[in-house]
C-alpha cells in the first residue's frame, strides 16, 4: 500500500515538474517556492494524494501551495500560478506568517522551531 502511494506521488511530481518548467520558461514564477499548484487528476489519484497533509505535500513538491481537484479522464494535469503568500525571512518559503504567537514575523513551522531552540 505504501509503495502504491509513493508511486502515485512520483507520477504527480512528474506532471508538476513539467508544469513548473513551463511556468519558469514563461516567467510566471522564478523559483518553485513561488508557485501555487493546482493538480487535476482522476479521483483515485486525488484520494491517494489527499491522504498526505497539505504542508507535507508543499514540502515534498517544494512549492507554496498545493490544491487537488478531481478530473475526468486518466491524465494528471498541473497548473501553476504565482503565489500571493509572503516569503518567510527564515526559511524563504512562501507561507502565511504569524502562525506562532511568539514569532509573528516568520511562518508557523519556523516559529515552532525557534520555540524549541529557545
Amino acid at each position: 500500500a505504501l509503495m502504491k502511494k509513493f508511486s502515485v506521488l512520483l507520477e504527480v511530481r512528474d506532471s508538476l515538474n513539467k508544469a513548473l518548467e513551463e511556468a519558469r520558461n514563461e516567467k510566471v514564477v522564478n523559483k518553485r517556492q513561488e508557485a501555487d499548484i493546482t493538480i487535476e487528476a482522476p479521483a483515485e489519484v486525488v484520494d491517494i494524494v489527499s491522504t498526505f497533509d497539505d504542508a507535507d505535500l508543499e514540502e515534498l513538491f517544494i512549492v507554496a501551495k498545493v490544491t487537488l481537484m478531481p478530473a475526468d479522464g486518466e491524465e494528471i494535469r498541473a497548473s501553476v500560478s504565482k503565489t500571493e503568500a509572503p516569503k518567510c525571512p527564515r526559511c524563504w518559503n512562501h507561507r502565511e506568517l504569524g502562525g506562532n504567537a511568539n514569532h509573528a514575523d516568520v511562518c508557523k513551522r519556523c516559529g515552532d522551531v525557534l520555540d524549541k531552540l529557545a
